[in-house]
């Protein structure tokens, strides 16, 4: 989860040069700026839960797929995905995230 942090903070620097730079340029007012600020961050946010969540996605949908391939009859090249999606740490972590489920939860609501 160290990436995820360090992604933030990027995220930040970048946001606040950009506004410290419209501020430059414009005579926007220090709460204007914070309020796209805010804005702005609210949005990325929302957009890497909902990245992190696509993993999940993905992963049911490859479970699906292999219930499919189970009835037919002829040797299907999917099962390879088994080790790499469906046992990957990493999906299962996120997809036992309590913080995440609640928030895609509130989102679909």
């Amino acid at each position: 989860m160290r990436f995820i942090s360090m992604l933030n903070r990027r995220h930040i620097r970048v946001k606040i040069l950009q506004i410290l730079y419209s501020q430059n340029r414009s005579k926007s007012t220090s709460k204007d700026l914070y309020g796209y600020f805010n804005k702005t961050s609210k949005s990325f946010y929302q957009f890497f839960i909902t990245q992190l969540h696509f993993f999940v996605l993905l992963k049911e949908e490859t479970l699906r797929r292999l219930e499919i391939n189970k009835n037919n009859y002829f040797k299907s090249e999917f099962n390879f995905l088994v080790d790499i999606i469906v046992k990957n740490k990493f999906i299962e972590a996120i997809e036992n995230s309590k913080y995440i489920n609640n928030y895609i939860g509130k989102k679909r609501n």
